[in-house]
């Protein structure tokens, strides 16, 4: 090795050993023998060879160095080297602040995995350690083998460069011993032309020239520009792309070679489409397979992504003919991405295109559109052709949005001989799409019918033909007939219809509004055409078409009323289904100015009609039909004497007939769901039961009974009681008063009064409506409306009388509590809480709570503890085992906040060890009450031990993870922050052993709350105190490592943070490299003040942020990080990050 270096290869270093020995080199004898002879005539050669080594002063080279700088850091120098020499060493010190670490043989790390330089084969510093002689390289891989272990793990683990070997080497033939089958790739820099020898080690050679016989200066110029095309930062990468970007594209290699890299990068690819503007770059990038994705049917990566956005943004408006051809060459196979990025440039309205270019696109575009295009997109390009004047256009764009398509969906019958599977049913509108039935009313609306007399016939031609179409595809699939298919059969009416518009529209009700107003506009200023089209229609096999050629017979202006009549009669079956709607309609409108022979000959029509099927009703089903047609035609023409007639008589032989509400429908859906009601109403109003004594009409109140769907029901009746007896309180009592003397306990309408006396009473109402609920039977039948009546008196704190009648209303309560048991019902519904307060003993648990409380309020001050009347109710539920007793526990757990306030050492006996100790049930339902209640410090402090002791079981008390598994650990939180001195001693511990990942992410943001609700000193407090030791045990992998949802959460803490921040951050950006959502830790700092603050950390945690967080998403709050920050005062390293930053994640 020439200067600085001055070092001698391994034969001239055997040379100097030799030197003045005597002895010499034999021909063909390896060098490692040669020395091996030297050391066994006594010769102390590696005493010699260290002090060849020291003698020549040697100094690092530039190679060293540019080998070094392969690293950006010394942590993360990887290089291994034989050479004896500390050059690297040295070199080292010269390239980073800091040295890496150096490993020396024998004493060599792992090969699978080490970080620093090691010396293979010894170095200076131990001359007796260097491997010189045969017998230390079998030391070294042979015998002791520690050189091989450590290279077969090396080249095992990573990808391998040889750099100053030749494959003749001493050197290099051990080494190839340890060369395993299954490495990684290796590669060699070699100046010999020879490759075959190298690929017997499994080397690929990479060769560079020599000028002269041992100049190897192009071997270290190579080295030299590739460390500096591995130290090259993101911004020398956005000047040298754009650079070259900005011009035609590059001839020489090394600019190729460049764009080459950068497209190939989704974040270098920006830089080029940033800066790439001439037209030339289209042939380039598709030559050299770039731009293939654009045109194939795959997902798009991002790279592809950005090249499909910079094509049309660039070349759409000023290049397109190149685009022309570039899709052309593709065949017109275009990827919907690529597709939609094109259609996007193409209706911007803010650079509008030539109506010549516009049209091209757009012909272009429809050409080459997926089968279920962006509905909003055709939108757009559609309002652009109108804004251009582009009829036709505009007309294609429609019908591209109009045409059907085939979905295959589960069904229920299909008919088919020849197959035996499952059912299946077929649509023919596009059900992906729910932007196309609007974009396409918003195209006929908006630009097609204020121009209906220029369009209405092509109009009326493309949709025909997709109906058409539409029909026969349901035609195929056994699905449609000619009387009848799925669209028809959705369509009450050509026309706007009422009940049409309460139901979901498709794509398919657009076209029959356009089908009808082209054809309207068509009968009414061109009659001829409007007749052709009629005619036509009336022929079709879809039933829609021939729906809109009656449609439109009252409106033709060439035919008067008779012909109408007679061109209905001839063309269409009065009493088919499909046409039914358009024919009634059509007859109601021309039957007025009919002639009297024409009129008679529609009477006579009807009358020749039969029902078609033969069995015993066909005679009443017949006149059926001909009474709803002679009921039509006289309402149609109330003084047509010959109608009148043929209805009277067919009442006069059917007098039971009544018309249809809408005869002129085939099926009628009511879909109003206002306030009123619609249904039967009760056999008798308010007012008629006001009028009468109670006790006259009690029987015909207990004996109505429902008499069908259709006619008055029992729950009118009581809505209707219900009403009474609020209205009238008296006549409500004497109802009362007429059921006890009956001894009708069991009577619904007891359920009906006893809520209508839980609304406003007085004192002496509400007492007299108490005095009468005293009878066991009562409490047996309606304990829950009971419960609920006493509820109601003291709940909020009742009327201002309620404590007068405390004493009545808490013995009653002790009476009902002995039948709440007979009301278990569904206890599976729903939570332990959830069920009480729907169950009698839970509302009777909840009237005690109240009652005490109203108890406590009529004395000043508040006693301390609760009387022996409400003390021994409360004992009574507790101490009951059944299930009442259980939905009692759980609401007197939501209220062991009050409980506390009112009787603490009472609490702490009876109402505290509930939740410890008890079985399942039990237990569940006394969280399932606290997790429903209000916290305070009271409370977390009763239940502490509670909690803790419930840890290990949270998973058998709370199986879902839903809200009350939150509360529990939400609770589990405020201890930690608020009551134990070191939660880390048992508390943290004990939750993870228990806690499954989606439980550790939800302590993590819970823990994020408290910290963000609590101020600076505060946080200072639980920072010193265990929160910081916390986070670090966590890094640590204490008690449990890290998981990725706790990361994506905790990074987040740091915008809680103030004056901690720096601090925090230095954690923060410790934790593992997850997916990280960052929006919300940088919308905190936005909008706080760590950023002016603290700008360094600040840049530190963004950094970390955007190397792991969505881009989209992060960016948005990100960048006005960035302007922020740029303003400040930065240290060099921290603002070239930020300009790095904005390079890569920047406006493109």
């Amino acid at each position: 090795m020439g200067p600085p270096a001055n070092l001698p290869n391994f034969e001239d270093l055997a040379a100097a050993i030799a030197a003045e020995t005597g002895e010499a080199q034999e021909e063909g004898e390896p060098v490692d023998s040669f020395l091996g002879r030297l050391q066994g005539r006594g010769t102390n050669v590696h005493e010699r060879a260290a002090e060849a080594l020291r003698g020549g002063s040697p100094a690092p080279t530039s190679l060293h160095a540019d080998l070094l700088r392969l690293y950006r850091a010394p942590q993360s120098v990887r290089l291994v080297t034989t050479n004896f020499d500390e050059l690297f060493e040295q070199a080292a010190a010269q390239v980073f602040d800091t040295p890496s670490s150096v490993f020396t043989a024998p004493a060599l790390p792992l090969g699978s995995s080490f970080r620093g330089i090691v010396h293979v084969h010894g170095d200076l510093a131990d001359p007796r350690g260097m491997v010189l002689t045969d017998a230390d390289f079998g030391r070294a891989y042979l015998t002791e083998g520690w050189a091989r272990r450590f290279l077969v793990d090396l080249f095992r683990t990573y990808s391998v460069l040889f750099v100053g070997y030749s494959h003749s080497d001493t050197v290099m033939n051990y080494l190839s011993r340890a060369l395993p089958p299954d490495a990684c790739d290796r590669f060699a820099l070699t100046d010999e032309p020879d490759s075959t020898k190298w690929q017997l080690f499994g080397v690929q050679p990479i060769r560079y020239e020599k000028s002269a016989e041992g100049d190897h200066s192009t071997l270290a110029e190579g080295v030299r520009r590739l460390s500096d095309y591995s130290r090259r930062g993101l911004l020398d990468w956005q000047r040298d792309i754009a650079e070259i970007a900005n011009k035609p594209p590059p001839l020489d290699d090394e600019a190729v070679d460049l764009i080459d890299q950068a497209v190939s990068d989704p974040e270098r690819c920006r830089f080029f489409t940033d800066a790439a503007s001439h037209v030339d770059w289209i042939a380039w990038l598709e030559r050299r397979g770039y731009l293939a994705a654009l045109f194939g049917i795959e997902d798009l990566s991002e790279r592809d992504e950005r090249l499909a956005r910079w094509l049309a943004a660039r070349f759409a408006r000023d290049h397109p003919s190149s685009l022309f051809l570039l899709i052309g060459r593709n065949r017109l196979r275009v990827h919907p991405l690529f597709w939609w990025e094109l259609a996007r440039v193409v209706h911007d309205e803010d650079h509008r295109l030539s109506a010549a270019l516009l049209a091209r696109w757009v012909s272009l575009l429809l050409s080459t559109a997926s089968r279920i295009p962006d509905a909003s997109l055709l939108l757009f390009l559609g309002e652009r052709c109108a804004e251009a004047g582009l009829t036709d256009s505009l007309l294609d764009v429609f019908d591209a949005m109009a045409a059907g398509g085939l979905a295959i969906e589960p069904g229920f019958v299909l008919a088919s001989e020849d197959d035996d599977g499952p059912p299946v049913s077929v649509q023919t509108d596009r059900q992906h799409d729910p932007m196309l039935q609007f974009s396409l009313e918003r195209l006929h609306e908006d630009h097609l019918k204020p121009n209906l007399q220029e369009v209405a016939e092509s109009l009326l031609e493309r949709v025909v033909r997709h109906l058409a179409e539409r029909h026969r595809t349901l035609r195929s699939w056994q699905q449609a007939t000619r009387d009848s298919d799925e669209m028809s059969f959705n369509r009450s009416a050509i026309e706007p219809h009422e009940q049409d518009q309460d139901r979901y529209l498709q794509s398919v009700d657009v076209l029959i509004d356009v089908a009808r107003d082209a054809l309207e506009r068509l009968v009414a200023t061109r009659p001829d055409a409007g007749a052709r089209w009629c005619d036509r229609l009336v022929e079709a096999e879809a039933p829609l078409l021939r729906r809109l050629a009656v449609h439109a017979l009252p409106r033709r202006t060439d035919l008067d009323a008779d012909e109408k009549i007679r061109w209905l009669l001839f063309s269409i079956d009065l009493h088919r289904t499909a046409t039914h709607h358009e024919t009634f309609l059509a007859v109601r409108a021309c039957y007025p100015a009919a002639s009297a022979r024409q009129r008679q000959a529609t009477i006579d029509a009807i009358r020749e009609y039969e029902w078609p099927r033969r069995d015993n009703d066909r005679e009443q089903y017949t006149a059926s039909t001909h009474f709803a047609w002679f009921h039509w035609l006289s309402d149609s023409d109330p003084d047509c004497d010959l109608a009148r007639e043929a209805l009277a008589d067919i009442q006069e032989r059917y007098t039971d007939f009544r018309l249809r509400e809408y005869p002129d429908l085939t099926h009628y859906e009511s879909t109003s769901w206002d306030g009123d009601h619609d249904g039967p109403e009760s056999p008798w109003s308010v007012e008629e039961l006001l009028s009468r004594p109670a006790a006259e009409s009690l029987e015909e109140l207990l004996s109505f009974l429902d008499n069908g769907p259709s006619e008055p029901g029992r729950a009118e009746l009581l809505r209707t009681v219900g009403e009474a007896a609020t209205q009238d309180f008296e006549w409500g009592l004497a109802l009362a008063d007429a059921l006890a003397g009956s001894e009708d306990w069991d009577s619904d309408l007891w359920t009906t009064l006893l809520r209508s006396w839980s609304g406003e009473l007085d004192e002496d109402r509400h007492r007299r409506a108490l005095a009468r609920l005293g009878n066991v039977e009562l409490y047996r039948h309606h304990v829950r409306a009971l419960a609920e009546l006493l509820r109601s008196l003291v709940k909020d704190g009742g009327p201002p009388y309620a404590p007068a009648l405390l004493e009545e209303s808490d013995h009653l309560a002790r009476s009902l509590w002995a039948h709440c048991g007979q009301d278990d019902g569904e206890l599976e519904s729903g939570g332990w809480l959830t069920v009480a307060i729907n169950h009698p003993a839970g509302v009777l648990t909840e009237y005690w709570v109240w009652s005490l409380s109203l108890w406590r309020n009529r004395h000043d001050p508040r006693p301390a503890a609760m009387d022996e009347e409400h003390s021994s109710a409360l004992l009574q539920l507790i101490n009951e085992r059944e299930v009442a007793g259980r939905l009692g526990r759980a609401v007197l757990a939501r209220a062991l906040g009050f409980l506390l306030a009112a009787d603490e050492a009472w609490t702490r006996e009876h109402l505290v060890p509930l939740f410890e100790g008890a079985d399942g049930d039990d237990q569940q339902a006394v969280w399932d009450g606290l997790l429903y209640g209000r916290m305070d410090h009271n409370v977390i402090t009763a239940i502490e031990g509670a909690i803790f002791a419930a840890i290990p079981y949270m998973s058998d008390l709370f199986p879902s993870q839903g809200q009350h598994r939150r509360a529990f650990i939400a609770l589990c939180t405020s201890v930690v922050t608020y009551l134990v001195d070191d939660p880390l001693d048992a508390w943290t511990p004990e939750f993870f052993k228990a806690a499954d990942e989606s439980d550790k992410r939800f302590f993590a943001g819970s823990l994020g709350n408290r910290i963000r609700e609590v101020d600076d000193a505060r946080q200072r407090e639980l920072w010193d105190r265990w929160l910081k030791r916390y986070w670090e045990n966590r890094l640590q992998g204490v008690p449990v490592p890290l998981t990725d949802g706790e990361v994506a959460v905790m990074v987040n803490w740091a915008g809680y943070f103030e004056s901690l921040f720096p601090e925090v951050v230095d954690l923060a950006v410790r934790m593992p490299r997850v997916p990280l959502d960052g929006w919300p830790v940088l919308h905190e700092i936005n909008e706080g003040d760590q950023w002016s603050s603290y700008p360094e950390a600040t840049v530190r945690l963004l950094i970390y942020v955007a190397e792991h967080g969505e881009s989209g998403a992060f960016w948005h709050e990100g960048q006005h990080l960035v302007e922020k920050l740029s303003g400040l005062d930065l240290s060099e390293g921290a603002a070239t990050q930020l300009d790095e930053l904005r390079a890569r994640h920047g406006p493109s």
